[in-house]
């Protein structure tokens, strides 16, 4: 439980019958709250790959993307996917009259994100200018997991259209 920034960035080269250029950022926040034993945990990830070939594209929907949507509901070549979780460890949870609860972690998160497919010609940043908020789509859900979250129950629901069914998942 740190304050704390995780940065990432990564660009492949790929070549001969694989030809292709991809290009990943991402940015994580660990921020502790002042009422104890709870953070917010913000994320965002922008990816682009110059390919169309299935491998290589990305899918959103599903655990650790989307996580009130299907499960590779959206696929595509250019990507932008933002989270955030407010976690409350176990031990915040004392008082809750369940024996054992106090060994779990309560999680709130939302999550939203958008993606594109883009020809193959096109260059690795040329996309994302066609980027509009109403193209992102949003989710919200609450988890409950083990500590280190080597264990973890999703259930979420997509915010766009409310005959949608809850998504659990593991």
């Amino acid at each position: 439980f740190r304050n704390s920034w995780v940065l990432s960035g990564s660009y492949r080269r790929a070549f001969r019958e694989f030809d292709h250029n991809a290009l990943a950022l991402s940015a994580t926040r660990f921020q502790k709250t002042v009422f104890g034993n709870q953070a917010f945990i913000v994320s965002a990830r922008i990816t682009s790959v110059e390919s169309t070939a299935e491998q290589f594209l990305y899918d959103l929907g599903g655990v650790g993307t989307l996580r009130g949507f299907e499960i590779k509901e959206f696929t595509g070549n250019r990507m932008v996917l933002l989270t955030a979780d407010y976690l409350f460890r176990g031990d915040v949870l004392n008082h809750v009259p369940i024996r054992g609860f106090d060994l779990v972690n309560l999680i709130l998160f939302a999550d939203t994100g958008w993606l594109t497919a883009r020809p193959r010609s096109g260059h690795l940043l040329a996309g994302f200018g066609s980027l509009s908020l109403r193209d992102f789509k949003t989710d919200a859900g609450v988890s409950i997991a083990l500590p280190r979250q080597i264990l973890r129950f999703d259930v979420a629901r997509r915010l766009d259209r409310k005959e949608d069914p809850w998504v659990l998942s593991a």
